[in-house]
């Protein structure tokens, strides 16, 4: 995925087009603005010049997502109540990826020595005191033909997880993308 800012863009645009180097399209979004993410395949250690138009119209997408799921042409996953992760089932090998739940742990850590940056093999081989779960507040925060994106948010011993989970298309939808803003305000954890 390449997200590059197009300036002369312009604020009227409602969405773009994006031509390859072949002269083919490209599956291709507009965030904001003047910024644009496609699907690009660019040599090694070379270059490739795709063209991007201002639309009318967003393209037609084979990417689903709704405030439960996500899919791509590779993966089909689905988000609980609690906003953790219950399945990815990869369409490639026919299989469910997950024997349960991806979730996030909270352990209790303590260590003997150097609290601020030390963390003891003891504390980590326990079984965590908690999970971060919901409720959830979840939303679609990207719903096109490049990338879609769900956004998770909760709280947890006083502190708060924002996670992103994104699928993409192309070469680029053969991974599950998790991004957590995590501002942290759970002691001794």
């Amino acid at each position: 995925l390449v997200e590059a800012d197009v300036p002369g863009l312009g604020a009227t645009a409602r969405a773009v087009r994006v031509l390859g180097p072949d002269g083919a399209e490209v599956p291709s979004q507009l965030l904001d603005g003047n910024t644009v993410l496609f699907v690009a395949k660019v040599p090694p250690v070379g270059f490739a010049v795709f063209d991007v138009q201002a639309a009318d119209a967003p393209a037609p997408s084979a990417l689903k997502v709704t405030e439960s799921s996500l899919e791509n042409a590779r993966y089909r996953l689905t988000v609980d109540r609690n906003g953790d992760v219950a399945s990815v089932y990869d369409k490639s090998l026919g299989k469910e990826l997950l024997a349960g739940p991806a979730r996030l742990e909270i352990k209790t850590d303590k260590p003997a020595q150097w609290p601020a940056w030390n963390m003891d093999y003891a504390d980590q081989m326990r079984a965590p005191r908690a999970y971060v779960s919901g409720p959830a507040k979840v939303r679609v925060v990207e719903n096109g033909a490049a990338r879609v994106a769900l956004e998770v948010a909760r709280e947890a011993e006083g502190s708060t997880f924002v996670q992103t989970i994104r699928l993409a298309a192309g070469d680029a939808g053969a991974r599950v993308e998790f991004a957590n803003l995590i501002d942290w305000n759970t002691r001794e954890s």
